[in-house]
């Protein structure tokens, strides 16, 4: 009786389901099973992913809307105090800046500490003062969307110019009489910021009113989707979308011509003794 090599054997029929199946062996539907029980978990990993990314994005959106809050309330307060805004900048003798409107509102933001520390007497960035500049920033001048962690650069500016909320040396009043001027932008963000905190130095307002999310140099911009996030005179946080015409923007950008501008003494910008 012969044998029958392995040659010889019959192959086996897909559709015998007697046949015994070998090591790591599908069938095409249970391959095609595993491939969609694959799918479906790489799409609910992913949906998971962007959802937490989402919500970490909106958690760092609202922290950003808080400081600039926080920032609107310090600019009231001085108002309150010292009957206007502070000026951009303050400047010396020969009209150079010194010192920034950020350094100014420190007591109204619990700071007092920082500020005590400062040195009116030589530039933001004299020998005194340099000591200070090494230091982190106060959280409330960095955006949390921002890549400035870790640096003592600020997300958070004027616009400065004679048209805008910030007349340069100059301070804005507001009367209270009417709510004249009060949608104008105040304080906005940017992106890729290369300005120290203390730094007598913001955007101007060509800068500014060049467009949202400018391809090259500084501007109004923001690292959350969609959107940049300002603060209106009216101590409201709002947002601009990044398509906002050039000619909108410059009107949010341009005070009411009927707020009084005032002038402003190193003296004049201290904060009041109780």
């Amino acid at each position: 009786m012969s044998e029958t090599t392995d040659d010889q054997r019959s192959p086996v029929d897909p559709a015998d389901t007697s046949a015994e199946p070998r090591p790591f062996q599908f069938t095409l539907r249970q391959l095609m099973l595993w491939v969609t029980v694959f799918a479906v978990f790489c799409g609910l990993l992913a949906w998971l992913g962007n959802g937490i990314r989402d919500a970490r994005e909106a958690a760092r959106r609202g922290n950003c809307m808080c400081n600039l809050k926080m920032l609107g309330l310090a600019l009231q307060n001085y108002h309150y105090d010292h009957g206007h805004f502070p000026p951009a900048y303050i400047c010396d003798e020969n009209g150079k800046p010194m010192h920034s409107w950020r350094v100014l509102i420190l007591p109204y933001m619990e700071l007092q500490a920082i500020y005590d520390q400062y040195d009116f007497s030589e530039p933001w960035n004299g020998p005194n003062n340099s000591l200070l500049a090494t230091m982190p920033p106060p959280p409330e001048f960095q955006c949390p969307s921002g890549n400035l962690h870790g640096t003592p650069l600020t997300n958070y500016v004027a616009v400065v110019g004679p048209q805008t909320m910030w007349p340069e040396d100059r301070c804005i009043r507001l009367t209270g009489e009417s709510g004249a001027g009060l949608d104008t932008i105040h304080l906005v963000e940017i992106t890729n910021s290369d300005i120290h905190w203390m730094e007598p130095r913001d955007l101007t307002f060509e800068q500014a009113a060049a467009g949202i999310q400018p391809k090259s140099g500084l501007g109004i911009s923001s690292e959350h989707p969609g959107a940049v996030v300002y603060l209106d005179a009216n101590y409201k946080v709002r947002t601009l979308g990044r398509d906002t015409d050039v000619a909108a923007l410059r009107e949010l950008l341009t005070v009411d011509p009927s707020l009084e501008k005032v002038d402003a003494s190193l003296e004049s910008t201290q904060p009041t003794q109780d």
